[in-house]
Order: C-alpha cells, then sequence, then structure tokens
C-alpha cells in the first residue's frame, strides 16, 4: 500500500453520548485532515472533544456517524491495518501492575506479533529514562515514570502515527524536555506525531500545525506560526490608586484606552514595532497615575496570580476596591537546591511553577542531623531525586504534611519509603466533604501514619514543634510553630504572595477567617509559608488579610443590592480585570463567602446555598 497524502482523515465525524434518555453531542459533523509526516497540534479546553475523538481513532470509543481513516485504513472496515498504524499514549495511567516496565513492553509488543528479533525494548527504556527501573513494577514507580511507561508502550510497534493526549501532564521539566527531543526525532524521521495539550507553549514550540476544538467543533486549523500571529494581540490593564483625567504622557503609539477614572487599558496589536512593546516594559504607573521610569530590577521569573489577588481587584461600579495587601513576590532560588534559610531551616523548591503555587512549592528541613521534614511536596521524580541529595547522610524523623493538595503531600510516600520516617497529618483529605477541586487537586491517596491534633508538640534533635490546627483552606490544614525560632510554617493559610482560595465544601470561610484571627494573634514573628517568600510582621499582614476579606464581603452585598444574584455575574463584576481563566476558583471564594454570609445573616437564598443558587438582601 503506497502511503497516504494524509495521515488522519475525518469526514462528517459526529459522535453523541445518550444516557438516561438524554443526548450530549461531543462531536459535531466534525472535519479533520492531519498530513502525513506532520506534527499536529490539538488544542482545547476540558471537554472540547480532544479525547473523544483520540478514543475514536483507538477504538476505544464508537462513532456515531461519519468516516475516518488511519493511515489510509478505514476505522471500521479495516479495522487490523488501522490499529497497527497508530499507537496511543492515552490520558490515563493504564498499567498492569503484575508486570516488571520490561515485562510491560515485552507484553505489548506480543500483542502486535513482533518477533523477539524485531523487537527495540532496551533501546525505547532507554529512550523515556527508564533502564534502571526496567525491572520495576508500576506500583513502585512514581507518577511520572508510570508517565515515561506510557510512552514507551504506544512505541514499541514503531507506527507510522503516534498520538499523545497530553503525555506531560505531571511530569517534571527535565523530562518533558527529553520527550520533545525524542518527539522530534521520531517526526524528523517520518513519523506523524499527533499532540493534545493544555501548554500553548508546547504547541508552540513542538507543531508545526495546530487544530482548535471547542464544544466539538473544529474552529480553526491551520500553520502554527499563523495561528499565533492572529491570536497576539496583548492587552495591559493597569489599576490606579487615585484617578487619571488623561493617558499619562509616554504612551504614544500605543492603542490606550482610559476606561474608567482608575483604569487604562494598552493593547499591542502584532504589527506594532517591538521596541514600543520594549518601552512598556520600561515605564510604571506612579500612585497618581503618571507614568515614570520603573526602578532598575534584575530579571525576575514571573507567574500567573490566583484569581482573588488585590493587585488585579476588578470592583463593581460602586463598590470600594478591595483592601490593598502588602504582597511580597521577590525570591532569589534555584530549583533543585537546598537553601539554608537560618540555623534550623532549609529549604528546596520544586520545579512546578502555576497560578496556584507561584514559583512552586517550598519543601523545608527542620534540624541537623536528625530532622523533619514539611511538606515533601508534589509526585515530581526531579523534585524527590533533590530532597534526597539535600537529606543525604542524616535521619528523617518526622515527615509534617501541612495539608493534602497534591502540590503538598504526594512526595511524602517517596520519602518514606526512602527514609524509613513516619508521616503526620491531621486526617485525609477532605474529611468526607468532597465538591469542585481547584487548585492542585485533592491528594485523596494520602493517609498519616500518626494524626495530629490542634497543640500536639513534635519533639526532635534541637528542634520543637507544635501542630496547630488551622481549617478554612482545607479542613485538615495544620501550620507548625518552630519554637527554637520563634517561627511558623503557614501552608497555604498565610501566603505572602497572593490570598488563599478557599473552595467550598471542605474549604469553609468562617473557619478561615477564624483561623486567621487565631495566627494574627500568634507570638511568632515570622511567617514560611510554602509557597513563596517569608511573611515578616506577620500580625499586621494578617490584619490586611482579614480586611480585604471584610471588603470583599462588601463588594457582595453591594452586588445583592443592585440585583446581581448569580455568582458567576458577581465575578465578571468583581473581577473584571481578572484573566479570565482564574473565574472558576474566583466563583469559589465568592462561593465561599456567600456560605458564610447567610449562615450570617447577612444575604439569603431559597434552600443551602451552592453555586448554581440565586442571592438575595437578607429580608429586613
Amino acid at each position: 500500500m503506497s502511503q497516504p497524502q494524509n495521515a488522519i482523515e475525518a469526514k462528517a465525524l459526529r459522535k453523541v453520548y445518550r444516557r438516561r434518555g438524554t443526548e450530549t453531542v461531543a462531536l459535531h459533523d466534525f472535519d479533520l485532515n492531519i498530513p502525513r509526516g506532520s506534527f499536529f497540534g490539538l488544542l482545547g479546553p476540558n471537554g472540547a472533544g480532544k479525547s473523544t475523538f483520540i478514543n475514536i481513532l483507538a477504538g476505544l470509543t464508537n462513532k456515531t456517524s461519519g468516516d475516518v481513516t488511519a493511515w489510509g485504513f478505514d476505522l471500521v472496515r479495516e479495522t487490523r491495518g488501522a490499529r497497527i498504524s497508530i499507537g496511543v499514549v492515552p490520558q490515563e495511567l493504564v498499567l498492569d501492575p503484575y508486570f516488571t516496565a520490561r515485562e510491560a513492553l515485552e507484553a505489548q509488543a506480543g500483542y502486535f506479533g513482533l518477533h523477539h528479533n524485531e523487537r527495540r525494548t532496551a533501546e525505547i527504556l532507554d529512550t523515556v529514562g527508564l533502564t534502571a527501573q526496567a525491572e520495576t513494577y508500576p506500583r513502585a514507580l512514581s507518577g511520572g515514570m508510570r508517565r515515561r511507561l506510557m510512552v514507551a508502550k504506544a512505541l514499541v510497534h514503531s507506527p507510522p502515527v503516534v498520538i499523545l493526549d497530553e503525555p506531560t501532564a505531571g511530569v517534571d521539566v527535565e523530562l518533558r524536555q527529553q520527550l520533545w527531543s525524542h518527539l522530534r526525532e521520531l517526526n524528523e524521521r517520518g513519523t506523524t506525531v499527533v499532540l493534545t495539550t493544555h501548554y500553548l507553549e508546547e504547541a508552540q514550540a513542538l507543531c508545526d500545525s495546530i487544530a482548535i476544538i471547542d464544544k466539538g467543533k473544529l474552529i480553526a486549523c491551520e500553520p502554527t506560526a499563523s495561528l499565533i500571529e492572529r491570536v497576539d494581540i496583548k492587552e495591559l490593564v493597569i489599576v490606579s490608586a487615585d484617578d487619571m483625567s488623561e493617558i499619562p504622557a509616554g504612551l504614544e503609539g500605543f492603542d490606550t484606552e482610559l476606561r474608567s477614572p482608575r483604569r487604562l487599558a494598552v493593547s499591542r496589536d502584532p504589527v506594532v514595532p517591538r521596541q514600543l512593546t520594549l518601552q512598556l516594559t520600561s515605564m510604571a504607573v506612579g500612585p497618581v497615575g503618571k507614568a515614570s521610569p520603573a526602578a532598575a530590577a534584575r530579571p525576575a521569573k514571573t507567574h500567573p496570580a490566583p484569581a482573588d489577588f488585590s493587585a488585579v481587584t476588578g470592583n463593581s461600579k460602586d463598590a470600594p476596591m478591595a483592601t490593598a495587601i502588602p504582597f511580597r513576590r521577590a525570591l532569589e532560588f534555584s530549583y533543585g537546591v537546598s537553601d539554608s534559610l537560618s540555623p534550623l531551616i532549609r529549604r528546596v523548591i520544586a520545579n512546578n511553577p502555576s497560578p496556584f503555587t507561584f514559583h512552586g512549592t517550598g519543601t523545608y528541613i527542620i534540624g541537623r542531623g536528625e530532622v523533619a521534614v514539611i511538606d515533601a511536596g508534589p509526585d515530581l521524580d526531579s523534585h524527590v531525586e533533590a530532597l534526597l541529595s539535600a537529606l543525604e547522610g542524616e535521619t528523617v524523623s518526622h515527615l509534617l504534611v501541612t495539608h493534602t493538595h497534591r502540590d503538598h503531600s504526594p512526595a511524602t510516600r517517596h520519602l518514606k519509603a526512602a527514609t524509613g520516617a513516619k508521616s503526620y497529618g491531621f486526617g485525609p483529605h477532605g474529611g468526607g466533604r468532597m465538591g469542585d477541586e481547584v487548585e492542585e487537586g485533592g491528594d485523596h491517596d494520602f493517609m498519616p501514619d500518626v494524626t495530629l491534633g490542634d497543640g500536639d508538640i513534635i519533639h526532635g534533635a534541637g528542634w520543637t514543634i507544635e501542630a496547630l490546627h488551622t481549617p478554612g483552606h482545607t479542613s485538615n490544614h495544620l501550620c507548625f510553630a518552630l519554637k527554637e525560632e520563634n517561627t511558623l510554617f503557614s501552608g497555604d493559610h498565610v501566603m505572602g504572595w497572593s490570598t488563599t482560595v478557599v473552595s467550598p465544601p471542605d474549604g469553609d470561610m468562617a473557619d478561615y477567617m477564624a483561623s486567621l484571627e487565631r495566627l494574627g494573634a500568634r507570638p511568632e514573628t515570622v511567617f514560611w509559608p510554602t509557597h513563596g517568600p517569608a511573611i515578616e510582621a506577620p500580625s499586621e499582614f494578617i490584619a490586611a488579610l482579614i480586611a480585604h476579606r471584610k471588603s470583599r464581603e462588601v463588594q457582595i452585598s453591594d452586588c445583592l443590592q443592585d440585583g446581581v444574584a448569580r455568582i458567576p455575574d458577581m465575578v465578571r463584576r468583581m473581577y473584571a480585570d481578572v484573566d479570565p481563566v482564574l473565574y472558576g476558583a474566583a466563583a469559589r471564594s465568592v462561593l465561599a463567602h456567600l456560605i458564610h454570609m447567610v449562615q450570617s445573616g447577612r444575604a439569603a437564598c431559597a434552600g443551602e446555598p451552592a453555586a448554581a443558587s440565586e442571592f438575595t438582601p437578607p429580608a429586613n
């Protein structure tokens, strides 16, 4: 059979899920051609239809109607040829726990009828960095290693088309670069690579063409360069502390709009000369909205901020601006390096930056010789290896966990296996209260070996730690006070770089405010959060956090008085200058405030307050 012009063709492809008398259309008469030899990206939000399309190609889901071919083979009439032509790395981890990594690849090769002299097991294990784990069972592999094994399984039969459904999710940066390099080599040898990803950086770096899918429809399909150029319009919204009557000098040449006395929008179209963009980066807006030279500063790493930042607060028309918080975001560090912060405290920062983790998770090592570890961090191979390197020659006596989000607790099991230390925490995730997850999600597998209660004391060699139950961010949140240095490790309850997301039902605003009041009265002079720099003068900082939350509730009350009854409408009004991708987290915080306000008689709704409720001012 001659090589086809297109590696994959879909014509009028339609998929309808039917359940209990209802129909959900996942793909709407979907047409897509993926050229042979291309590196093709599929982008789209969750629920767009990307995984449905891949599952149809893999034979895991039957199409409702339409035609699909893979390497010229019809998926229905020529199933065997189509299956052999495709290697799929699914989004979910699907591994046999009774096969070692080597045995899993050998078994996969057998499924495709490869003779022993045709198999490339050792080569593939080396490619994905699993040679040392060849005889290891999946249950003993980290999450990142399991992802590598999934990629390896898709490559055993040397398919002409390789489809990867978010292959680098949960994978450390070093492995991501390795995978990128191997995928480029595959593509250069003629293999068609199809990649679905949420990382625009990944698609832009790898793909020569990109298709964007939304709600089961193809809304764009073109070469990467032209697509990026079309969407590369930048807008900066500047919020001034004082009113502006005119556009500040120095912004000539930009598309500038004074949207309100305190809001200035500055746009840049791709055709605007690059030097104007560079000029903008050298400007800052002073307290009265006048342009002034920015102070010279070293290059800083920047990441998106959680939705509740006061620095990007959007205000309702008549509501007061949320109270300003003296955030501290300057942080000098190198990933994977153990930094000594004090005689008893060291920190290693994981390479897991995100809108909710800032630069990444900071794991603290307490003591010297015999040590405790606070928040082992995410399930990242590079971070676990860095911690074990920092702990070499020392005895780990305690593995302490502030709370069970996936950026805090999953690596605990790896340190436990390597050191024999017991884990300590308040309890499992959620305490039976499950709901929508924002941030990094819950670690539902964590169960502490030793349960800590409020006020429990932990003794070590030269250090003493008190556990403080501080519910609010999560129901099982703990802070840890280090007596010898009058210091407190505040987890995610108090952070110097952002406010804290409080997401019901496990997050509780009343508990959060009560815990803030308690921490504000503590004697410690320095707080070390898991993300970001230290907080000095913590009592004053916490007072600003409390005032900020109260001003949020004033904004919500103003919404209710104006007849804005639903949370999505409140979020659009209160967070007008925030990236809409963060609206989900903002909505959870608004819901937490409203639950608290209903419970305290400051708002009302029919039934129990929920995300879909309509809220009103309290009855007089």
